[in-house]
């Protein structure tokens, strides 16, 4: 029962480590999956940041190839006051026949419209920087003046998941170099062509992309939850299995155990009665063969004293049959010996024919006369000596 219990105990130990490894198996990949939906959450949120910079710098462009445009002067668009500064520019506002009044609005001032409609709409910021800006709604933050000098090393791009006002954003930001079309208003700078001038930054919200994800990361979650039960009910019932079928074995190990002791049992009393068996036909044989071989020495001594034929043929026959008993007795006494093991086989002639003469002697006088006629013939040739084996008759 030992054996038994601590089988158990195994089995429910294996059980266990293989629902922990499990487990830690179900955990390892739903981390996996939930740090690959974040990751991708933040590849998307560059890829609009991405997205983001260069409609900004098509519409820069676009500005630029037309040396600014004209629009309606209204409250959020007054006249830009930096523009007055530029040397050559006459017509910063105009006035159409109809008496429309019309400010002349450069890339930048424009790029800065657009970033201010784009958060309201969309949450996400635009900000055009420089190290030496004309504007002071320019100057970099922490963030962008980090950026602006990894541009001044070679860098072409530089983003981050930044923390503004509390909330999480993408912030993205590339150069700005300085274009042949830049130079009428960046020229008294000292810029050439080619210089970086400053860097167009973008900031994407990142809660609207985790809000999305989020339902996606729930799915996920449950998936594996479901998977990770799935799995401990197979374990469960697997461990059942195996603690039935460690039960029916050590049953039938106990019970052949059992029987091996029983057979154990059984053979100690065969080989018992076997003994005394042996021991009862030895002693058998001893108390017989003490009054037989009385009988053939008073058969001997009446032989020498009687005449008469008839009676010393019985007295022959007397000494046969009781010299017959005795090879009997001796055969007991092999019987025991082959149940010892220690009988010793020899290879011999048997006399068929002094056998068969001596059992037809065996037969009472005048049986012939009562019962069937007894007839003994043997073919010539067949040896007739004496049996060594046997005492002479």
């Amino acid at each position: 029962m030992n054996a038994l219990r601590e089988h158990r105990l195994n089995v429910s130990r294996y059980i266990l480590i293989l629902a922990a490894v499990w487990t830690a198996g179900i955990v390892g990949s739903l981390g996996w999956n939930l740090y690959h939906i974040t990751q991708n959450d933040v590849e998307r949120a560059r890829i609009q940041a991405r997205i983001a910079y260069s409609k900004d710098l098509i519409y820069r462009r676009w500005n630029a190839s037309h040396n600014g445009v004209y629009v309606p002067v209204t409250e959020t668009t007054l006249p830009n006051p930096t523009l007055r500064s530029i040397d050559g520019l006459d017509e910063l506002n105009i006035e159409t026949p109809s008496g429309r009044k019309l400010t002349l609005i450069n890339p930048a001032y424009m790029t800065r419209q657009v970033f201010e409609m784009t958060e309201q709409v969309f949450g996400t910021r635009g900000h055009l920087t420089s190290l030496k800006p004309l504007r002071a709604e320019n100057l970099p933050d922490a963030w962008e003046t980090k950026g602006l000098n990894a541009f001044e090393e070679g860098a072409e791009e530089v983003s981050s998941i930044e923390r503004i006002e509390g909330q999480e954003y993408m912030r993205l930001m590339r150069p700005l170099l300085v274009e042949q079309r830049c130079m009428k208003c960046h020229e008294s700078q000292g810029y050439e062509v080619g210089n970086v001038r400053g860097g167009l930054s973008v900031s994407v919200p990142m809660d609207p992309l985790r809000a999305i994800s989020l339902a996606h990361k729930y799915r996920i979650a449950w998936v594996h939850v479901l998977l990770w039960i799935v799995g401990l009910i197979g374990l469960g019932s697997a461990g059942v299995r195996l603690r039935k079928a460690e039960l029916v074995r050590e049953l039938a190990e106990q019970e052949l155990e059992e029987n091996n002791l029983h057979l154990s049992a059984a053979k100690q009393e065969a080989d018992l009665a076997n003994h005394s068996k042996t021991e009862f036909l030895t002693n058998m044989s001893h108390e017989i063969r003490t009054p037989m071989n009385a009988i053939l020495g008073f058969t001997e001594i009446l032989e020498d004293r009687i005449a008469d034929p008839r009676d010393l043929q019985c007295l022959s026959s007397i000494s046969s049959s009781g010299k017959s008993l005795l090879i009997l007795i001796n055969s007991i006494l092999d019987l025991s010996k082959i149940e010892a093991g220690k009988l010793v086989l020899e290879e011999d002639d048997h006399l068929c024919a002094r056998d068969t003469a001596g059992d037809a002697e065996h037969l009472p006088p005048g049986g012939h006369q009562t019962g069937p006629r007894v007839l003994h013939r043997s073919r010539a040739g067949l040896p007739h000596g004496p049996d060594p084996r046997r005492p002479a008759s």
